[in-house]
């Protein structure tokens, strides 16, 4: 993952020498009616809660996509797309038949909308912003044992907080934190019974993403 960072700094590097610009010291500008296009990437971090045996705690890279609509000065539109990675759920029963059928491997990605309320820190390049949006998910589940595909989607609510340096008025490099909490249908679970014990695969993943960020406005 250190890799991934690098390599999308040494991106913004590079696309800051061939983008054109307009000076951020020079040209005060308001901030209102432009647009956005911004690139992510990072690390997806997978909490699984189901109350029960089933656990996933691992770490995966994640993408996103997002195109910007700034209203005003301290408020804009976003529209994008994320991959929020893979994810590898075990079980802590330790019984052949039950530990093989939760043994499964999960994707996720979505499409995301949301509100950005941003602001600037001083006089200087940076800003901060907080965002509260929705994600249009899709999660597909691949048990492994049952040779089994279950397919999940929904809309959930998701949250952010970011931080911001503006190399000019059009280029600018973020670090962002945002919480996706995905609630998966208990209805559509795939239900193993093994003797007495009964468990549902279905479950509330927890979905936390660090990024880092490149943006360039028009």
């Amino acid at each position: 993952m250190k890799k991934t960072v690098f390599n999308a700094n040494l991106i913004a590097l590079c696309l800051l020498t061939i983008i054109p610009t307009e000076s951020f010291a020079d040209d005060e500008q308001s901030k209102a009616n432009r647009h956005s296009l911004t690139f992510s990437l990072g690390n997806s971090d997978h909490a699984l809660n189901d109350n029960s045996v089933l656990h996933a705690t691992n770490t995966s890279s994640s993408y996103a996509i997002n195109y910007d609509y700034q209203m005003t000065d301290s408020f804009a539109l976003s529209l994008g797309h994320i991959d929020l990675g893979d994810a590898r759920v075990n079980t802590d029963v330790f019984n052949a038949n039950i530990s093989n059928a939760f043994i499964a491997n999960t994707e996720t990605n979505g499409y995301t909308f949301a509100g950005i309320l941003n602001s600037d820190i001083g006089d200087g390049p940076w800003s901060g912003f907080i965002r509260l949006g929705m994600i249009d998910w899709r999660s597909e589940a691949t048990l492994n044992s049952l040779q089994m595909k279950t397919v999940e989607k929904g809309t959930d609510v998701f949250a952010g907080v970011g931080l911001t340096y503006h190399f000019n008025n059009n280029v600018n490099l973020s670090l962002t934190a945002d919480k996706y909490n995905i609630k998966f249908n208990e209805d559509n679970a795939v239900t193993v019974i093994d003797g007495n014990l009964v468990r549902d695969f279905g479950y509330d993943n927890g979905f936390t993403v660090y990024s880092i960020a490149l943006s360039y406005s028009f």
